[in-house]
This record gives C-alpha cells, sequence and structure tokens, in this order.
C-alpha cells in the first residue's frame, strides 16, 4: 500500500498499528517515493526510525527502492547515484527487498507499442504503462538474455542485455552485481548491520547523508555516508570512521585507511567501519 504523501510517517505507523508486528511489516517505499535528496532522507530516516522504536521492539522497519509500478532504479536516478542508492540501501536496519535486475543496474527498455501487456497502458498518454521496468531478468548474452528458449518473451529482453547480465557482470569486479554481492556478504556476516540501531550524524553539509549502524557499545560500528550532488564533496576529519569498507565508485579517492579529511565523488556512496 503506498500511503499519502502529506504525512508518510504517520501513515506508515497507521500500517503497523494495523497488524500484528510479530508476524507482518509494511513495505516502506520512500526508495521509490522520496526526491533524491540528503534532507528529505535525513528528515524522513530520523522520524520514521523513531517512532518506530517508540511504537514497538517488534516493528520491523522494510526498504524497497523499486517494484514494478515504478521505473527502475537507474532509469529514475543515474547509474552513479543508482550505486550509491545500493550501498544506502543494503546498509539502513530491516528487511531489504531488491527488484529483480537492480542488482545488475537494468534501465527501462522502451516496449513497442504491438508488445504492450500493461492495462494501466490504456490511461498512459505514451501508451507504455509499467511494462518497461517489467522486462525478463537478464541471465547471459545469449538469445533471450538466457531467460528463455521460446522465440519470443512476453515483454522483449532489454536492449543492454549483452552487458547487463548476470554472466557477464560476475566476471567484472567493478560491476553493478559486484557492488551488491559485496554489499549482502557484509550484510548477512554483520550481526550489528542485521539488527543494529540507527543514528543520523550531522556533518554539517546540505548534499551529504551520514547514519551510523550500531548493537552495542562493545561492537563495531558502521558509518555509511552518500554524497546526493552531482559534485565532489570535501568533509573535515572528525568523522566516526577508522577504514573504508565499501565504494559506489571504482574511481573513487578514498583509502582503505583514512586520515584527515574525506573527498567524495560526485554521487558517490561510501561505507566505513570505525
Amino acid at each position: 500500500a503506498y500511503p499519502p504523501r502529506h504525512n508518510p510517517v504517520a501513515d506508515y505507523l497507521l500500517f503497523y498499528t494495523a497488524m500484528n508486528p510479530k508476524v507482518a511489516a509494511p513495505f516502506n517505499f520512500e526508495g521509490l517515493m522520496l526526491p533524491w535528496d540528503a534532507t528529505s532522507w535525513r528528515r524522513f530516516l530520523r522520524a520514521f526510525h523513531y517512532t518506530l522504536n517508540e511504537l514497538s521492539p517488534l516493528c520491523v522497519p522494510s526498504y524497497a527502492f523499486g517494484n514494478h509500478d515504478m521505473p527502475r532504479l537507474v532509469t529514475r536516478l543515474g547509474e552513479d547515484a543508482a550505486r550509491s542508492a545500493a550501498i544506502m540501501h543494503l546498509t539502513l536496519p530491516g528487511m531489504i527487498f531488491i527488484y529483480y535486475g537492480e542488482e545488475l543496474g537494468m534501465r527501462d527498455s522502451p516496449i513497442p507499442r504491438e508488445f504492450v501487456q500493461d492495462p494501466a497502458a490504456a490511461g498512459d498518454p505514451k501508451g507504455v504503462g509499467r511494462d518497461p521496468a517489467r522486462t525478463p531478468m537478464q541471465w547471459s548474452a545469449q538469445k533471450q538474455a538466457g531467460f528463455s528458449t521460446a522465440k519470443t518473451t512476453w515483454l522483449p529482453v532489454g536492449a543492454d542485455y549483452k552487458k547487463r547480465n548476470v554472466e557477464t557482470e560476475s566476471k567484472d569486479p567493478h560491476s553493478f552485481l559486484s557492488l551488491y554481492r559485496a554489499l549482502a556478504k557484509l550484510r548477512n556476516e554483520s550481526f550489528t548491520m542485521r539488527y543494529g540501531n540507527i543514528e543520523l550524524i550531522d556533518v554539517d553539509h546540505p548534499d551529504i547523508l551520514c547514519f551510523t549502524r550500531f548493537k552495542d557499545e562493545e561492537d563495531e560500528r558502521f558509518t555509511t555516508l552518500i554524497n546526493f550532488s552531482d559534485k565532489p564533496v570535501t568533509l573535515a576529519a572528525g568523522l566516526p570512521i577508522r577504514k573504508l569498507l565499501l565504494s559506489s565508485s571504482p574511481k573513487t579517492k578514498l583509502h582503505n585507511t583514512l586520515k584527515g579529511s574525506i573527498e567524495l565523488l560526485p554521487h558517490e556512496g561510501a561505507l566505513f567501519v570505525q
């Protein structure tokens, strides 16, 4: 269910109170609905997690940055920002839902009118509806992207399937898939990432989102930094970070061991351990 936009935090809480939080959790679609800027995310994360904790420790947050109703992540944000969104998405608390193809950087694909399947296309001025975000999963560079051996598929395979596919990206350490796999591995192996709390950190820059994940005082803390702007940003020393774990950018200027100021590239996201 999509909450009304006038006060999404309050409406999400109504979803939680309408069911038993021991067995159910509502989708959080702010990854699709919020403007892609640091101020909006800072405000939402602080309000949402504070009120959720006040409501009940049984309430589990969930995050989805894509689904079959909306344009794909790379189409909406661009490739660099979509990679930093992956860093942010997989370091947030709770349950993480990844719409198929996001982990490959799949884009919306143009659908010729004769192949349109979505009934909602009848009310779309362009006549395409939601089909561009629903093309077959791209497994390989083979015919029909390895999705089917049939002559045709329900929707045409995306035009970029020879580059954007599981087989090809598995061999590239800088691909979308490698980034998602590294994040998933870290999340699966870290108790703090799976069950820890979140704290928003003010870094005194309007385009930077910073939050830490922690469980207990003696456990490691993780810090996520996201540059939402299309310009490089340099942050002064003093942030609660010790070592770089992952960057969204293959061209990052960050070093494994950090000393002094931190320079984030345009739309770069990075994960650190304290």
